[in-house]
């Protein structure tokens, strides 16, 4: 396996599943990083990776609920609200709003299940 290659092909896509699971885009990039520094640790001690997207998707949800264990459970209205574009019509804003809050309350098992299913990861994947 290419380090490289495998970083390049994949780095959207756990970039894009810490974003959903931790809502800022920051800490997201941290996330991402993160992973793919334990994937080259990894590596380099010699361990095999059999499926790098599905390990890499697997540890960006991890990390992901690691940080939002360490972080306040609960979300304030506010804060939801300014995720919510400018430009959108009031009833998408307030419905991105509870499915924020909603998902915020799930336990990190749930949790996960919801973001991979939005990344279109079926049940046995």
């Amino acid at each position: 396996m290419n380090f490289e290659d495998t970083y390049k092909e994949n780095y959207p896509k756990v970039f894009r599943m810490a974003s959903k699971m931790v809502n800022d885009e920051e800490v997201a990039g941290d996330i991402a990083q993160e992973v793919f520094a334990y994937l080259f640790e990894r590596l380099q001690k010699g361990h095999a990776v059999l499926h790098p997207q599905s390990w890499l998707v697997r540890a960006a949800i991890n990390k992901s609920v690691d940080y939002l264990k360490q972080r306040e459970k609960h979300t304030s209205l506010s804060a939801v609200n300014e995720w919510a574009s400018e430009g959108e019509p009031f009833e998408i804003r307030k419905t991105e709003t509870i499915l924020k809050q909603a998902i915020a309350m799930l336990k990190p098992t749930e949790m996960k299940l919801v973001m991979l299913y939005s990344e279109v990861y079926s049940y046995k994947q």
